[in-house]
C-alpha cells in the first residue's frame, strides 16, 4: 500500500477530506485545554502528567526534609504503592508500624526523649551496645537478630516487618500500664 502527504483544496468531495473535515470540526467542540492553539489533550494523558508532577515534587519533599530521620531509614524515597498498603492495613497494625516506622514508640530511646526529666536510659535492655530504637533492634540487636529479615534481599518491604514487630511488641510498654 502506498500513500502520499499533498495538499488538497478544502471542500472538494473527496471522501478522505470530507471525514477529516468533519473529525476536525466534531474536535472543535471538546473542552479544551491548555494555551492556544487549543488542541484536545486526551484525559489519560493528564492524569498521567499530573500523577508524574505529583509524585516528583512528593520526592523532592521527602528528600529535602531535614527531619524524619528514623523512617528515611527505611523508606528513604516514597513509595505509592507501599503507601496504599500501608493505609490498608487494619488500625491496630497500621498503628504498630507507623510507630515503629518513625520511632515514636514506646521503646527506651524515645521514652528518654519525651520523658528527659525522668533519666531514662536509652540503652537497649537486651543487649546493651546500642540505643533501643526500631532500627537497631529490626537491623542491628545481637539478641534479635534470628528475627531479622535481611534487608538486603530483593523482595524486602517494611511490611514484612510486621510479623517481628508483633514478636517485639512485649518491648512497646506504654506509660499508663
Amino acid at each position: 500500500c502506498e500513500w502520499s502527504i499533498q495538499w488538497i483544496k478544502g471542500h472538494s468531495s473527496i471522501e478522505g477530506n470530507e471525514k477529516a473535515d468533519m473529525m476536525a470540526k466534531a474536535g472543535t467542540k471538546l473542552p479544551t485545554i491548555g494555551p492556544q492553539p487549543w488542541l484536545h489533550v486526551p484525559l489519560k494523558t493528564i492524569a498521567k502528567l499530573v500523577k508524574q508532577y505529583t509524585l516528583e515534587k512528593w520526592d523532592q519533599y521527602w528528600t529535602r526534609r531535614p527531619d524524619c530521620r528514623q523512617t528515611k531509614l527505611w523508606l528513604p524515597t516514597p513509595d505509592q504503592k507501599l503507601s496504599k498498603h500501608i493505609m490498608n492495613l487494619s488500625r491496630e497494625e497500621f498503628g504498630l508500624l507507623t510507630r515503629w516506622l518513625t520511632g515514636h514508640c514506646y521503646l527506651a530511646r524515645h521514652q528518654s526523649l519525651i520523658h528527659k526529666n525522668a533519666n531514662i536510659d536509652p540503652t537497649c535492655f537486651l543487649c546493651s551496645e546500642a540505643d533501643e530504637t526500631p532500627w537497631h533492634l529490626l537491623t542491628e540487636c545481637c539478641v534479635t537478630s534470628p528475627l531479622w529479615i535481611p534487608r538486603m534481599a530483593e523482595k524486602w518491604h517494611p511490611l514484612h516487618l510486621l510479623p517481628i514487630i508483633h514478636k517485639l511488641a512485649f518491648l512497646e510498654v506504654p506509660d499508663f500500664v
